[in-house]
C-alpha cells in the first residue's frame, strides 16, 4: 500500500507492507499537479489531499413514515441534495463519498436507517472534490475514477478527525497545526468539517523571529535538553511570546471565546513553547490547549512518527 500525503508543497510518499513490517518514506519536492503527471495511479493508493481541494456539505435529514425506508428512498435523498448543492454553490466539483450519523428513529438512537419506520432522523454529510484535480486524476488514471473502481482519495485531515471523535467521544471541536511551512485550523460541528483556515504563522516564521533575536542556533539545536545563559534564555522565551501572541490574535479572530483546541506540532518538544501558548490563548480566549497525544491510542509500529505526519499515521491505522 502506497500513501501519498499532499503536505503544503510537497508531497510525501510511504510505501508499507504490513505483513514484512516494512516502510520506506520519500519525499518528492514538487506539487502535486506535477506529482500526479510523473508516477502512476493505482487504485490500492491512499491520496490525502489538501482540504482546499475538498467542498464539505452536511444537512440534516428528517421523515415521518408508517412504511420502511428503503435503499431507494435513500438514494434519492442524496440525489435531491446533491443536485441542491450543486445549485447553492459556485465551485465546480463532484461528490466523492458520504457518510451518515446522528442517526434516530423514534428519537433513540440506532447504528442503520434502512428498513426503519416512523420518525426517521440522520445527518448526511457529503464531501465533494474539485473538478480541477478529479481531471488531473482522470487523465492520469486511465479514467477509472468511477463507481465501479473508486480512488481512495480523502481529505489529509479526515482520517485524524475520524480518530479524534472516537477517542475523545466529542462531536465538536478544534484542530490546530503549526509544521515548518503551514499552520491550520480545522472547526469540526457534529462530526463533520465547519470549516478551515490557513495562517501564514508558521514554524519558518518563528525561525525568522530567532533569527532576529541573534538566537538562530536555538532555532537548529535540540532546545527540548540545550543549556542556556541567562541572556539567550530570556531571548528565547520573549521570542515564544511574541509569536505565540500573534498566532492567539488570529485564533481569537476564528473560535469562539472558552472553546479548547486540539494542538498537533513538533513545537511541543520545545519544554516552554505549551506553557506560554496556554497563557496567551487563555488571555484571548480563554478555552484549554490540548497537545494531540497517539501513543496511547495507535499502532505506531514501533517508530517514532513526528507530528507533521500524524495524518498518515491515523490514516494508516483506519484502513
Amino acid at each position: 500500500m502506497l500513501i501519498c500525503y499532499e503536505n503544503n508543497d510537497n508531497i510525501f510518499e510511504l510505501n508499507i507492507d504490513l505483513t514484512n513490517d516494512s516502510f520506506s518514506k520519500k519525499i518528492n519536492f514538487c506539487s502535486f499537479e506535477n506529482y500526479i503527471k510523473e508516477n502512476k495511479i493505482c487504485s490500492n493508493n491512499y491520496y490525502l489531499l489538501k482540504e482546499d481541494r475538498f467542498n464539505f456539505y452536511s444537512v440534516d435529514i428528517y421523515q415521518k413514515r408508517d412504511t420502511k425506508f428503503t435503499i431507494w428512498d435513500f438514494k434519492q435523498i442524496l440525489e435531491d441534495k446533491k443536485q441542491q448543492f450543486y445549485k447553492d454553490h459556485w465551485r465546480s466539483s463532484t461528490l466523492l463519498f458520504y457518510d451518515l450519523d446522528s442517526i434516530f428513529i423514534d428519537w433513540e438512537k440506532q447504528k442503520f436507517v434502512i428498513n426503519q419506520k416512523w420518525d426517521i432522523y440522520f445527518r448526511l454529510n457529503m464531501i465533494f472534490l474539485d473538478t480541477q484535480t478529479l481531471n488531473l486524476f482522470k487523465i492520469n488514471s486511465g479514467n477509472r475514477l468511477n463507481e465501479e473502481k473508486k480512488l481512495n482519495i480523502y481529505p489529509s485531515k479526515y482520517f485524524t478527525i475520524k480518530f479524534i471523535e472516537k477517542t475523545l467521544e466529542k462531536q465538536d471541536f478544534n484542530l490546530f497545526y503549526i509544521d515548518q511551512k503551514s499552520a491550520k485550523l480545522l472547526i469540526v460541528k457534529n462530526w463533520f468539517y465547519r470549516d478551515y483556515f490557513n495562517l501564514n504563522l508558521w514554524k519558518d516564521k518563528l525561525k525568522d523571529i530567532f533569527e532576529d533575536n541573534s538566537i538562530l542556533d536555538l532555532y537548529y539545536k535540540n532546545f527540548l535538553n540545550a543549556e542556556w545563559n541567562e541572556l539567550k534564555e530570556r531571548l528565547l522565551k520573549n521570542s515564544l511570546e511574541f509569536y505565540t501572541d500573534m498566532v492567539s490574535k488570529w485564533l481569537w479572530e476564528s473560535v469562539w471565546r472558552w472553546e479548547n483546541i486540539i494542538f498537533v506540532s513538533d513545537l511541543l518538544k520545545n519544554k516552554y513553547f505549551l506553557d506560554i501558548f496556554i497563557k496567551f490563548y487563555s488571555k484571548y480566549i480563554g478555552g484549554y490547549i490540548l497537545p494531540f497525544n497517539y501513543s496511547n491510542n495507535l499502532n505506531t509500529y514501533n517508530r517514532k512518527w513526528l507530528n507533521d505526519y500524524v495524518d498518515v499515521l491515523t490514516c494508516i491505522n483506519s484502513v
